[in-house]
């Protein structure tokens, strides 16, 4: 059999577009920031009160003022609560209990 010397194989392609999304994804992870970071002065107790919650077993009340009130649950989902300082807004998933911080 007499094969053409010219071209690639489709394995060498797969490989190297596989290599290829590997660098982008490494890249894409590296340019584009995971979290931003907040400046809300509750975001750090929260996630403390979350944190301890989930690894303790135990629900965990946060009380900021008489009218703000977080409850966070052993399997680290929370009570909704929406809290407005200023021009920043903490929200919580109430099915994971992350605390989303948007402007």
């Amino acid at each position: 059999m007499n094969h053409a010397a010219g071209g690639f194989t489709l394995l060498e392609l797969i490989v190297s577009l596989a290599i290829l999304g590997v660098c982008l994804g490494l890249v894409a992870a590296a340019v584009v920031p995971s979290r931003p970071e907040p400046e809300s002065s509750f975001l750090a107790p929260a996630e403390a009160a979350r944190d301890s919650a989930v690894r303790t077993g135990r629900t965990v009340a946060l009380v900021r003022d008489s009218t703000t009130r977080m409850v966070f649950f052993p399997d680290g989902s929370a009570i909704p609560v929406l809290l407005a300082e200023g021009r920043d807004t903490l929200r919580i998933d109430p099915w994971t209990g992350d605390l989303i911080h948007a402007r």
